[in-house]
């Protein structure tokens, strides 16, 4: 009993250097990880029901311990290895239950030894911490995929792919929730002047290079608690909480300013454009929807373009 103990041992040796070696997040999900979970189960059986057999037959106590054997299979490698190795068990009880009533076969060859339990106490012990330790790591990894995969959805629903800014359903949803917390707070609403030009006469590809370099400058020159995001093709939007229809302008003149005087480093060479912006203020005396507040910062906006672009209208002004 001692070999077949020591057999078992190896197995699940072997078992944890497969596992260490060959296990991973694809392989988990792709459920290559049922050969060592079944090779681990195997080990299991075998350090319990080969003493048994040897030792006692159908009458030996430590029978009942081939009961954990499915829930071990189960645990490891799901509800269908529980199954099969509930049937291997009970196929083996009804076995040797036939060999020693139906047929007379004694085959307990063995006199149980206290040495012997021992061995199968430490043995079988080992296989369920084996078993236990590839469960909880393919928990483990199952969560950290999950999370990593919830991140990721996470970011497509809130930022945009091509600028690394807010989308536009993840600015109206917030600013809608921001905008009554502050007593003041000013809408900032912009595109990029004759951007069609560029698209047509260098590419899209160019015109991409312009908007993700126009959006690090405009992100440089925010504070960290504006909200800055892509409203759609060349068009941006900004809220700013907190902010009186003074510091509106000051930052929305600076903005204006700053992207006319950059120099936009793109496949094609050096690029410059203009932006121009409408802005609109949510006041004590002006306390209106983030769906008012955008129409009128559009009309402002569309009052800078009629106007000659690059500047800024201020809708109170209008």
């Amino acid at each position: 009993m001692v070999g077949i103990n020591l057999f078992c041992l190896l197995l699940d040796l072997l078992s944890i250097m497969l596992a260490q070696q060959y296990l991973n997040p694809a392989s988990l999900r792709q459920g290559n990880h049922k050969p060592i979970a079944h090779l681990i189960t195997l080990s299991i059986y075998i350090s319990l029901f080969g003493p048994t057999l040897l030792s006692g037959g159908i009458a030996a106590s430590s029978l009942v311990w081939l009961t954990f054997v499915p829930v071990a299979g189960t645990i490891m490698a799901g509800s269908e290895a529980g199954i099969y190795w509930g049937v291997v068990c009970i196929g083996s009880a009804f076995g040797i239950y036939a060999l020693k009533e139906s047929l007379g076969v004694d085959i307990s060859l063995i006199p149980i030894t206290n040495l012997d339990r021992l061995i199968d106490i430490v043995t079988a012990t080992l296989a369920t911490t084996t078993a236990i330790w590839l469960n909880e790591t393919s928990k483990s990894r199952a969560l950290r995929r999950l999370e990593d995969t919830r991140a990721r959805l996470d970011h497509l629903a809130t930022i945009d792919s091509l600028t690394e800014t807010y989308n536009r359903r993840y600015f109206m949803e917030r600013a809608r929730r921001e905008i009554f917390q502050k007593p003041r707070a000013a809408l900032l609403l912009f595109d990029i002047d004759h951007f069609k030009k560029i698209n047509d006469n260098y590419g899209h590809d160019i015109g991409d290079q312009v908007l993700q370099g126009l959006c690090k400058v405009c992100k440089n020159n925010l504070r960290e608690n504006d909200l800055f995001a892509r409203f759609g093709g060349e068009e941006f939007i900004i809220l700013l909480p907190d902010t009186n229809l003074e510091k509106a302008q000051q930052i929305a003149d600076r903005l204006c300013n700053v992207v006319s005087k950059t120099t936009f480093i793109t496949s094609q060479g050096e690029m410059t454009t203009t932006i121009s912006i409408g802005v609109s203020t949510f006041s004590p005396l002006n306390q209106v929807s983030i769906e008012t507040l955008l129409i009128q910062a559009d009309k402002a906006m569309y009052q800078s373009k009629q106007a000659g672009r690059n500047r800024v209208t201020i809708w109170e002004n209008i």
